[in-house]
């Protein structure tokens, strides 16, 4: 290593400049793992001979997206998800713009299901869509997609304190008025 830096020194300064460069950019990241998927329980268990009506609403599930953090950091991301259902629902594309983000309904057979979730504009990131397949084996299932976000978009700005000049203060209310 000692080698390198005597005999390359001015690249090793601005390689060395670089990387530290690269580091500060890392520690303003933070990445999230974003959870996507559904739950899901049947509506009639143990029901043998389910009536038309029944089959159409055979399981209750609900698809989610989850960011991993709180109400309150999430909130201050997404401006809300939208859900696009098989054309066959009612209302097919439902937008959902309050936490938790997740969309509840009934149904009997699995699809492909869109989500994008379009964030608040202070974000200036672009919608982020996924696609997730809706199963009703093992209660659902999940995905997940990693993404790195400015840690600025949720944490407080910081405030530097304000100084206080006590002493100048308390000079200038302990000061006499001159009587003649």
């Amino acid at each position: 290593m000692k080698e390198i830096k005597e005999l390359f020194k001015d690249e090793y300064l601005i390689r060395q400049k670089q990387m530290w460069k690269i580091k500060q950019e890392e520690n303003k990241m933070l990445k999230l793992n974003i959870k996507y998927g559904n739950t899901c329980k049947e509506n009639y268990p143990g029901v043998k001979n389910l009536t038309e009506k029944q089959q159409k609403n055979e399981f209750k599930w609900t698809a989610y997206v989850d960011l991993g953090l709180s109400r309150q950091e999430t909130e201050k991301l997404i401006r809300n998800v939208v859900f696009k259902l098989h054309p066959t629902f009612r209302n097919p594309t439902r937008t959902i713009t309050k936490f938790p983000f997740q969309l509840t309904t009934t149904g009997w057979g699995t699809f492909e299901m869109p989500m994008i979730i379009n964030w608040k504009d202070n974000t200036k990131m672009e919608p982020l869509r996924l696609t997730h397949t809706i199963s009703f084996d093992d209660r659902g299932a999940e995905n997940k997609y990693a993404l790195k976000i400015k840690k600025e978009l949720i944490s407080e700005p910081k405030v530097a304190p304000l100084k206080s000049n006590t002493k100048k203060a308390n000079r200038a209310t302990s000061q006499r008025p001159a009587f003649r």
